[in-house]
């Protein structure tokens, strides 16, 4: 799913963006696969893989997959979905209505327990949410209120109260960028954060601090946090935002369609998973394809749209050979238009400078997951558009400097 914001973004760059084919074609298949990313089940539904950032990634590499049914108008699913660990164990199971996650949510621990449950309005957590340790017992309950936490009760893993009426001190964890766990530290009043908060990594810096962030009735004052490990108490300072946060974003929340995101997941011979850095993205002319594929694509398939064409968005998936061929193509509209369906198919048969990949210097195969949006007669690729803002932006802070 791309993000409630990421959404909202994109919807305003088509407003400022926006100042023939027609032929029977080949009934494309309903039915698919794109590698190992995604799956898409009868023409209207989706299973798609998916990291701790929300990521599109090969099943070898993902921490989740979800599957529901594919919104006709928006990048996203539309009503009951249920996200599963990569074991096939239920994670989640939460609403989309209105390319938002709406209604009551529930989170679930690999042992089939309920960790956390609450309702969603508009993609935002409201009103109460409790929370559980994995053998069940209540750990904490949230009040949000305008998307703002709230802390009402703490009971430490012994099941003692430490906060009462929102008043306290806590010990629990948080998720920073969807997928480092840390532990926090602090004083509640009132429901907020308050005082002197530390933080500390749980896998690698486990019970020494890795910052500390300063709160004064709720409101992020400043933070400080180690720099280098190898300088003892050696601290950067900031002000930006807090990272210590009891309303972190999580997987479930941030699911983005827009592309597939490139690894090669390599394992080592017990099968565990290797961070591997990329040495070579994905490429078309020897170009990255924000700067190759994707602005060609667009401007064709602007040229051939049908005056009459409704608005929907497109699944599209490439299997590229070590040979640098395309030996697949897989295209599915979320209304089923088959002409332009076939329109896109043709116009992606004869673009065939794609590069096969490289990691450590050896050549190999990989399948390319993305999305295309038609609104308002308008061809978006949300990948370019998020590409040309990022470069934008870079621009605009360059002239300031």
């Amino acid at each position: 799913m791309i993000n409630s914001g990421f959404i909202k973004f994109l919807y305003c760059l088509v407003a400022l963006l926006a100042a023939g084919f027609s032929a029977h074609g080949q009934n494309l298949p309903d039915s698919f696969k794109i590698g190992k990313y995604v799956e898409v089940l009868n023409g209207d539904s989706l299973k798609v893989h998916f990291n701790c950032a929300g990521q599109v990634v090969p099943a070898g590499c993902a921490s989740y997959y979800r599957v529901g049914r594919i919104d006709r108008e928006y990048i996203n699913f539309k009503g009951l979905v249920r996200d599963y660990f990569g074991d096939g164990k239920l994670a989640f199971v939460g609403e989309i209505q209105n390319n938002n996650l709406n209604g009551k949510a529930v989170y679930y621990y690999k042992n089939g327990n309920i960790s956390e449950t609450g309702f969603y309005r508009d993609h935002v957590r409201e009103g109460i949410w409790k929370y559980f340790y994995s053998d069940g017992k209540l750990e904490k309950v949230i009040n949000f209120i305008n998307s703002e936490p709230f802390v009402v009760t703490y009971l430490d893993s012994n099941n003692v109260a430490q906060v009462i009426n929102g008043n306290g001190n806590f010990l629990g964890t948080f998720v920073f960028n969807g997928c480092h766990l840390y532990q926090m530290r602090g004083t509640l009043k009132e429901g907020k954060m308050h005082g002197e908060w530390t933080m500390y990594n749980t896998v690698f810096r486990f019970g020494k601090s890795d910052g500390i962030e300063l709160f004064e009735n709720g409101k992020f004052i400043k933070g400080y946090s180690e720099r280098r490990k190898s300088i003892p108490n050696d601290y950067s300072n900031y002000t930006d935002r807090a990272r210590i946060t009891f309303n972190s974003p999580y997987p479930a929340e941030n699911l983005n369609l827009a592309e597939s995101f490139f690894t090669p997941c390599l394992k080592d011979a017990k099968g565990q998973l290797i961070r591997t850095a990329i040495l070579h993205d994905v490429r078309y002319n020897q170009k990255r394809l924000e700067a190759s594929f994707y602005p060609e694509l667009q401007e064709k398939l602007q040229a051939s749209l049908a005056k009459d064409v409704t608005n929907q968005w497109l699944i599209v998936g490439l299997n590229v050979e070590k040979s640098d061929a395309v030996s697949e193509i897989s295209v599915l509209s979320s209304i089923n238009d088959v002409v332009l369906e076939n329109s896109l198919h043709a116009q992606l048969k004869q673009m065939n400078l794609w590069n096969s990949a490289r990691v450590n210097k050896v050549r190999f195969g990989y399948s390319h997951f993305f999305t295309i949006l038609i609104h308002d007669k308008q061809v978006l690729i949300p990948k370019l558009i998020l590409s040309q803002a990022r470069e934008n932006n870079e621009i605009l802070l360059r002239l300031r400097e």
